[in-house]
C-alpha cells in the first residue's frame, strides 16, 4: 500500500515500504506534460470558478480526450469542453483547436433554448476517432437528453444530424418529455445510450440505439428503443446508468429502479443485438436485484464490466447509509447465463467493503464510494474510487482521496507478496499542488484538499484515472470574490496514469511533436555588412579575412588549403563599429572594438606567436526586427532589460563607466552596464539577488496588454508552437499551460548567414502552429498572462544560432521539453550592448560555469537589431 502525494508541479511522490509486484501502483511516469510525473491539471485558460471533470477516452490514435465544464467567472451559463493531449498525453493536441482558439480544446454549447445549463455526463469515441457526448440540457419547456458527434478535428459533425447535435425532446415518441442520457458507447457505426425518460408521474430505464446519420436505429427493438418494464406497478423512478456491450453482441443496461415493494433497488436488462430480451437472463431478461442491507441505506450503482473467461458481470454499486454509520461499497458477480449470483465470488456473489478496510488500518474508517472497476484477463479486477477521510486523516490528507486497490476473481485480495498490487492491494493517493510564489507566501509547499474520482480507462497496458480536486483548500483563497476566505476551490479537472499491468515508470518518452525542419525564409541583410571568416589548421596555425558584401572569405582559405576547419563565418559592418572577440589555446582571450577592419587586424596581431586561435566577431548593428506588437509605442510601459550577467558572477560595474548603487560589485547588470542586483556576491554570494527592476534573466519583459497582437519581429519559420504545462510556476488559479511560439529566422543565406531564434511567451494563444511561414507583422498571439506570469506582459527572448563565442552552433533542443534547461546558453539582446564604456560581459565571462555544465561555453556577442524606430521602448 501506498500514500502517494501530488506535489507542486502535479507529481505523485510515493512514501512508504517497496513495492512487493514492482512498480505497481507507481506513478507512470511517461504519461501527462514533460516533469508532470504522470499527473497534471486539465485547465487551459484563467481558472476562477469551478470546473468539473465528467468523463476521460482514448481514441484509435492513443489520444488522450477530456470532457468537463466550461464556466465563466460572473456568468451562470453552463457549457462543456473537451480537450485532446498526444499520445501519453505529452502536449496538447493542438489540431484540436476550437473556433475561440484556445489551444486543444472544443466548447461546447447545446443552445436548446432554456438556461443554457448543459450537462455532458458520457464520453466514447468511434473508430475514425469522432468524440461522442452523452448528457442533458434545458430547453424552454423541458429537460431533453442529446447525443452529440465531433468531428476528428473537434468541430461539429454534420453529417450526424444537421448541426451535429441530436436532443430527444425533438425525436419522435419523446416530444415534450423529460429525459437524461448518462451513458454513451459506440459499438461499429451505431452508437448506444441510455438513461431515462418521464412518463406521466414515473420514469423508465431507457435504452437507444442510433445509426451513423443520427437516425434511431429501427433495427433495434423495432423502434430504436427501449423502455424496460420491470413490471413493477404504481409510480416507479427507473433510470440507467450504465450500458455494457458483450463480446457476442448482446447489451446489459444497469441501474437504480423502483422494486415491487416501492423500494429503491438494482435494476439490469440484458438484450440481443437486436434488441429483443434474452430471456434466460433473470425473468424474461430482466433482473432486480434488491438492497440486501439490513441498515437503511440508498443505493447506487456506478459501473459494470464483464469477465469474459467466467461469463459473469461484475456490478460496482455503493450503499448510502442514513444513520451514522460511514458509507460503503460493493460488487457483485452476476452469472450472465441466467441473471444468479456467482457463489464463487465473495459472499454469495456479493462483495461489501469499505477501502478504509484494507492497507493495515493506515487510514481511519471513512465512506466509500466505487467509481469504476476494469477487469483483467484471469478474472481479478481493479477497483477505483474515493475515500472520506475522518478528522485526523483529513488535517494531513485533505477531505478524500482517490484509491486504487485489485481484487481477485473470488473477491479476496491479496495483501502482501510478490504478487500483492502496490504492496498491499490498495494505494490512496493524496494530491498537493502549490505554485512557487505560494510557498514564499505560506512558508509551507503543501497545500491539503480532496480529490474525487470521477472516470477512469485503462491505456497501454495502465490505468488512466480522472478526478475533480479543489486547488486549494479553505481559508486560502477567495475564489468567488465575495470578500470571504471560506470555501476551497476553485474545482479542476486533473489527470493521470498508474501503473498496473505495463510495470515501467521511468520518464524516457519525447513530447511527441517534433520541431520544423522546413527551410528558414531569409532575411536581406542590410547592405552595409560585409562577411568575415575565422580558419583554424590541424596544427595549430589559423587565419582571419574580413571582406566586402558577397565575397566569401572562407573559400579563399579553401581555395589555398582545402583541409582547413572554418570556425566561424558570419556578417559584420563594412564601416561601422564591430565587436571582436580572438581565444587561443591556453585559455588566451582579446577583445577589440572599433570600426571596419581595425578590430579584426588588432585582434590577430594580439593573437600573434599562438596556436588554435578562433575569432568571433559581430557588427554593433544589425537592423532587421520590427516591433513585436501590433499599434506603436503609445501607451506601452517599459521593457525589462536583458540581464548580461544572467548566472550571477561578481562584477564591478566600474569597467563599464557606472557606479556601484550599494558599495559591492554586482551580480546582474542591465545592457548599460548599470548594477541590477542587491548584496555581496563576493563575501556572501547566496545574498546577492536581483533588485527590484525586474533583470533577472537573459531575455526581456515588454509591458503592453492583451489589447495588442503579438507579431512576427521578421521573415521566419515556425519550429515550435505549444502550450507548455508549468504549474509549479503558474500564479495561484491561473492557466498553468504558458502559450509559445519560437519563429526561426535566417540574415542573410549560405555560408555567411546569421540565424536567430525569437521566442515570445505568455500569450493568451496561438495563432500559428509548428511549420507555418511568417512574414514580419504576422500575427502569432494576442498579449496575455499564461504560465509563470503574473500579470499581462510579452516575453521575448533572442537566440542565437551561429558564431557564439565559445560555440560556432548553438540548436534548441526541443525533445522531452529540455529547451528550457539550457536555452540561455545563446541567447542575446536585440537592443545591444549600451554601457558607456567596456566589453560586454556576457559576450566573453561565462566560458565557464561550475554550477550547471549545461551552460559551459555560454555567452555570445549582441548586435542591436531593432530597425530604427521600432524597439520597444526601454527602461
Amino acid at each position: 500500500m501506498r500514500i502517494r502525494m501530488l506535489a507542486a508541479a502535479l507529481t505523485l511522490i510515493p512514501a512508504g515500504q517497496a513495492l512487493a509486484q514492482a512498480g505497481s501502483g507507481e506513478t507512470w511516469d511517461t504519461f501527462g506534460p514533460d516533469r508532470a510525473s504522470g499527473v497534471f491539471l486539465n485547465i487551459t485558460r484563467e481558472h476562477l470558478v469551478n470546473n468539473s471533470a465528467h468523463a476521460i477516452a482514448v481514441d484509435r490514435a492513443g489520444r488522450i480526450l477530456i470532457l468537463n465544464d466550461w464556466r465563466e467567472a460572473g456568468s451562470i451559463n453552463l457549457d462543456c469542453a473537451l480537450t485532446r493531449h498526444i499520445a501519453n498525453a505529452r502536449l496538447l493536441d493542438m489540431s484540436f483547436t476550437g473556433p475561440q482558439e484556445l489551444e486543444a480544446t472544443q466548447r461546447i454549447a447545446l443552445d436548446l433554448g432554456g438556461v443554457n445549463l448543459d450537462v455532458c455526463n458520457s464520453l466514447a469515441v468511434d473508430d475514425v476517432n469522432r468524440p461522442i457526448i452523452a448528457g442533458y440540457a434545458t430547453t424552454g419547456s423541458v429537460t431533453s437528453g442529446f447525443l452529440m458527434r465531433r468531428r476528428a478535428n473537434g468541430s461539429a459533425d454534420t453529417s450526424f444530424s444537421s448541426d451535429g447535435q441530436l436532443a430527444l425532446a425533438s425525436v419522435a415518441g419523446f416530444l415534450g418529455t423529460d429525459s437524461r442520457l448518462e451513458h454513451v458507447l459506440s459499438i461499429g457505426d451505431k452508437i448506444v445510450a441510455c438513461g431515462s425518460v418521464e412518463r406521466g408521474a414515473s420514469s423508465n430505464m431507457l435504452i437507444m440505439r442510433f445509426t451513423a446519420s443520427g437516425q434511431l436505429d429501427t433495427s433495434f427493438s423495432g423502434n430504436g428503443w427501449d423502455e424496460v418494464d420491470f413490471g413493477v406497478n404504481g409510480t416507479r423512478s427507473d433510470s440507467c446508468k450504465r450500458i455494457l456491450a458483450l463480446p457476442n453482441g448482446d447489451l446489459i443496461a444497469g441501474g437504480i429502479i423502483t422494486d415491487t415493494s416501492g423500494d429503491r433497488a438494482y435494476g439490469f436488462a440484458r438484450f440481443t443485438s437486436s434488441g429483443g430480451y434474452v430471456t434466460g437472463f433473470g425473468n424474461q431478461g430482466r433482473l432486480i436485484v434488491a438492497n440486501s442491507s439490513q441498515l437503511a441505506s440508498t443505493p447506487s450503482l456506478t459501473d459494470l464490466a464483464w469477465d469474459a473467461g467466467r461469463n459473469r458481470l461484475l456490478a460496482a454499486c455503493n450503499l448510502d447509509f442514513a444513520a451514522t454509520f460511514s458509507d460503503s461499497s460493493c460488487v457483485m458477480a452476476i452469472r450472465g447465463a441466467n441473471g444468479t449470483f456467482d457463489p464463487l465470488f465473495a459472499d454469495a456473489g456479493r462483495l461489501s467493503f469499505r477501502f478504509s478496510n484494507f492497507g493495515g488500518g493506515i487510514r481511519e474508517t471513512g465512506d466509500s464510494t466505487l467509481t469504476r472497476i476494469h477487469v483483467r484477463d484471469d478474472g481479478s479486477f481493479y477497483a477505483l474510487g474515493t475515500h472520506e477521510n475522518r478528522e485526523t486523516d483529513a488535517s494531513t490528507h485533505g477531505s478524500s482521496d482517490f484509491v486504487s486497490m485489485r481484487f481477485e476473481a473470488d473477491g479476496s485480495v491479496v495483501e502482501s507478496g510478490p504478487q500483492a498490487y502496490a504492496g498491499d492491494g490498495i494505494t490512496f493517493t493524496s494530491m498537493y499542488e502549490v505554485s512557487v510564489s505560494e510557498m514564499a507566501q505560506s512558508g509551507s509547499p503543501w497545500r491539503r484538499v480532496g480529490e474525487t474520482l470521477v472516470d477512469s480507462t485503462t491505456y497501454r497496458g495502465n490505468l488512466l484515472f480522472l478526478v475533480n480536486r479543489n486547488r486549494f483548500p479553505s481559508f486560502v483563497y477567495d475564489h468567488d470574490g465575495d470578500g470571504n476566505l471560506d470555501e476551497p476551490g476553485p474545482i479542476a479537472p486533473v489527470a493521470g496514469a498508474l501503473v498496473t499491468d505495463r510495470l515501467f515508470s521511468a520518464d524516457f518518452d519525447y513530447d511527441g511533436v517534433a520541431p520544423s525542419t522546413l527551410a528558414t525564409p531569409i532575411t536581406q541583410p542590410p547592405a552595409e555588412l560585409g562577411n568575415y571568416c575565422s580558419v583554424r589548421g590541424s596544427n595549430g596555425t589559423f587565419g582571419l579575412l574580413p571582406q566586402g558584401s558577397g565575397s566569401d572569405p572562407c573559400q579563399v582559405f579553401l581555395d589555398d588549403n582545402p583541409n582547413l576547419i572554418i570556425e566561424r563565418a558570419g556578417k559584420y559592418s563594412l564601416s561601422g563599429l564591430n565587436w571582436v572577440i580572438g581565444t587561443c589555446s591556453g585559455g588566451f582571450i582579446t577583445l577589440r572594438p572599433g570600426n571596419g577592419t581595425a578590430p579584426f587586424d588588432l585582434a590577430f596581431n594580439d593573437a600573434a606567436g599562438r596556436s588554435n586561435c578562433v575569432f568571433t566577431a559581430s557588427p554593433d548593428a544589425m537592423p532587421v526586427f520590427s516591433r513585436p506588437y501590433t499599434g506603436t509605442n503609445s501607451g506601452v510601459g517599459n521593457t525589462q532589460s536583458f540581464n548580461h550577467d544572467p548566472y550571477n558572477i561578481s562584477l564591478d560595474v566600474a569597467d563599464f563607466g557606472q557606479t556601484s548603487t550599494n558599495g559591492f560589485n554586482a551580480c546582474a547588470i542591465d545592457n548599460r552596464g548599470r548594477q541590477r542586483s542587491i548584496g555581496n556576491p563576493d563575501a556572501n554570494p547566496s545574498t546577492c539577488n536581483y533588485d527590484n527592476s525586474g533583470v533577472d534573466e537573459p531575455a526581456m519583459d515588454i509591458d503592453v496588454t492583451s489589447s495588442r497582437d503579438v507579431i512576427a519581429v521578421a521573415d521566419g519559420r515556425v519550429t515550435m508552437a505549444i502550450p507548455r504545462h508549468v504549474p509549479l510556476f503558474a500564479p495561484a488559479r491561473m492557466d498553468p499551460y504558458q502559450r509559445e511560439v519560437f519563429v526561426r529566422h535566417s540574415v542573410g543565406s549560405g555560408r555567411y548567414a546569421e540565424e536567430f531564434t525569437t521566442y515570445y511567451a505568455h500569450m493568451s494563444d496561438t495563432a500559428v502552429r509548428t511549420g507555418d511561414l511568417v512574414l514580419a507583422g504576422d500575427v502569432l498571439g494576442q498579449v496575455g498572462t499564461t504560465g509563470a506570469s503574473s500579470g499581462e506582459h510579452l516575453h521575448l527572448s533572442v537566440i542565437r544560432h551561429t558564431n557564439l563565442t565559445f560555440r560556432p552552433t548553438f540548436e534548441l533542443n526541443f525533445v522531452g521539453g529540455s529547451w528550457d534547461r539550457d536555452a540561455s546558453v545563446g541567447a542575446v539582446d536585440p537592443f545591444g550592448w549600451l554601457a558607456p564604456q567596456g566589453f560586454d560581459p556576457w559576450a566573453w565571462r561565462f566560458r565557464n560555469h561550475a554550477s550547471n555544465p549545461l551552460r559551459n561555453n555560454a555567452g555570445a556577442l549582441s548586435p542591436k537589431l531593432w530597425k530604427n524606430g521600432q524597439a520597444p521602448p526601454l527602461q
